[in-house]
């Protein structure tokens, strides 16, 4: 069996396309669900693999590997006083819905808005861990070549549809990086920055993939 790390959906995705094309199917492509294009996903359909949620990140969330890693870089009474790790980081998916329902009117309408132009950590308030909506929307609006409106934004963000899909793992932790600056730590701004904190995550998560029904699919799908 060999493993090759493509460096991105695009890239996976245009692997996979590429080997099908020379008749090669024995394989499995690994990627995100939040394909843009539906059409593509559709032609790797019978080598596609996707993460149990949105993303990577986002799947280990749901494992509890967020939870871990809050254990040990937060405050164990901070921590204790939100009523433990996993309902932190319930509260901080919590906190992200609002972008999640923009990524989702994105995705559907095409919308270009350009979320990694936008400084999440600068909108959420460290000491009610709190997204301040309409900062993001206008910031988001304004750094995207869209023909959304901030009042659109502001209008899907706060709307009360409980149909949200799965978060952002990167919005996610971004999120958990400001609770370990002030709810559930003393970190400093730079060592619970979103990049550090994903990768810790990311580090952190053998254990719990080696349990998940994820990867006991995938070892089926390569076993097969």
């Amino acid at each position: 069996m060999a493993i090759f790390p493509a460096n991105g959906r695009v890239n996976a995705v245009s692997a996979a396309r590429s080997l099908l094309g020379w008749g090669i199917e024995r394989f499995v492509c690994v990627t995100d669900r939040d394909f843009e294009d539906p059409e593509g996903r559709g032609e790797i359909a019978q080598v596609l693999y996707p993460y149990d949620r949105r993303d990577l990140e986002s799947m280990l969330v749901a494992l509890g590997v967020l939870a871990l890693v809050l254990d040990h870089q937060g405050s164990r009474d901070k921590i204790a006083a939100e009523g433990g790790s996993g309902m932190l980081v319930q509260r901080i998916e919590k906190v992200v819905e609002p972008i999640t329902r923009l990524r989702a009117w994105n995705a559907e309408d095409g919308l270009a808005l350009a979320f990694d132009e936008v400084d999440l950590a600068s909108k959420v308030d460290q000491r009610l861990l709190a997204l301040a909506v309409q900062s993001y929307c206008a910031a988001l609006v304004g750094v995207s070549a869209t023909s959304a409106t901030i009042p659109e934004a502001v209008n899907v963000a706060e709307s009360s549809d409980e149909q949200v899909p799965d978060p952002s793992g990167k919005d996610v932790i971004t999120v958990a990086g400001v609770a370990l600056r002030k709810v559930a730590g003393t970190l400093s701004k730079a060592a619970a920055a979103e990049p550090q904190l994903s990768a810790q995550v990311r580090s952190s998560a053998g254990l719990a993939l080696s349990r998940s029904d994820w990867m006991r699919g995938l070892i089926s799908r390569l076993s097969a």
